[in-house]
């Protein structure tokens, strides 16, 4: 199990970081799960739980893209795809349900394809060789899971074959009346809170700041000795704010295409987004 005394935190925002001395660079998707590290007025040093980079690379985060979540919740999202977590972290119904599913409840799941499938909840733990909680289901129909219980030779619930099926949290909901998830929804059976109580609520019109002079433009993340400026001594996010970013609807790291007039004729070329900004001399 990990210490109880680290701090663990989900990313807010899509945030692009330069690999020191490669000049390779890596898209961190909103809901990355990070571990801190070192913690200062200005950013939040952390490592990323079971991200592709190696689990010593330390990389600053702006606070203000930064959720601090408790070890609960942390081991609830870990089995959830990366393009899934923040989807499901921000599903206030469903992290309710996996904070407090038991086992005999009826559940839904989503199977493969897309698939759906009623059943009951027949375990909720962990599973050995992975990380976080699982959902061990007993599927109602026949053939449409993928298990009998078993994972690896070792048994997790008694079930038929083809009966079985192992979820993550965004794979499973508690299957309840209209009348009680409305009551769940606002607020109903003292569930936990989602965050830890030492951390102030996430509001999105909050922006970073680049500098102590630009309370309103946006944060960067990339080491503090990066050897390579996208634009020489500008930040790569420069005099805009989040809501006119997010009105332009173009980021760090998106690919783009510009048509270009090349010898009368209108040319595309492909490339990636490296700054964001406004030009004061235009």
């Amino acid at each position: 199990m990990t210490s109880r005394s680290h701090r663990y935190y989900i990313l807010l925002e899509d945030q692009l970081y330069e690999v020191p001395n490669t000049g390779a660079y890596f898209q961190f998707n909103r809901g990355t799960l990070l571990r801190e590290t070192r913690k200062s007025h200005t950013s939040v040093t952390c490592v990323v739980i079971g991200g592709k980079l190696s689990s010593d690379e330390k990389i600053p985060f702006c606070p203000d893209d930064l959720k601090e979540i408790n070890e609960q919740i942390l081991n609830l999202l870990l089995p959830v795809k990366d393009g899934k977590r923040y989807g499901t972290y921000t599903d206030q119904l469903r992290m309710k349900d996996g904070l407090e599913l038991t086992v005999d409840d009826k559940v839904l799941v989503t199977l493969k394809h897309d698939k759906r499938g009623c059943g009951v909840l027949s375990y909720r733990g962990p599973i050995e060789g992975k990380k976080g909680i699982y959902f061990g289901v007993e599927l109602n129909a026949p053939g449409i899971g993928n298990s009998n219980g078993y994972i690896n030779k070792k048994k997790y619930f008694p079930c038929k074959e083809g009966h079985g099926f192992f979820a993550a949290l965004d794979q499973i909901s508690l299957i309840a009346s209209a009348s009680s998830r409305k009551k769940r929804l606002n607020g109903g059976g003292g569930t936990p809170s989602l965050a830890t109580s030492s951390h102030k609520s996430f509001k999105p019109s909050k922006v970073a700041s680049l500098s102590k002079s630009q309370s309103s433009t946006l944060p960067r993340t990339y080491p503090s000795n990066d050897r390579r400026s996208f634009i020489k001594n500008v930040e790569p996010y420069y005099g805009i704010t989040r809501q006119q970013l997010k009105k332009i609807g173009v980021f760090l790291g998106s690919n783009v295409s510009i048509f270009v007039d090349w010898k009368d004729k209108e040319t595309e070329v492909k490339g990636v987004v490296r700054f964001v900004g406004i030009s004061h001399n235009s």
